[in-house]
């Protein structure tokens, strides 16, 4: 089921995340699916690129 997030400002929203190297994927469970907000590349920063995700 993924690791949660360590970012205070994505694990509050319940991100999760897997790695899928080089591939970072983030979703939410919501009820009973699973919502994939993101798939970055690993080498990239992502708390600045998933702030558009929490709104």
């Amino acid at each position: 089921s993924g690791a949660p997030l360590l970012d205070r400002s994505l694990k509050k929203f319940n991100f999760r995340m897997v790695i899928v190297h080089p591939y970072i994927a983030f979703y939410r469970f919501i009820g009973n699916k699973v919502v994939v907000y993101r798939i970055l590349h690993g080498v990239r920063g992502y708390s600045h690129l998933m702030k558009d995700a929490m709104k």
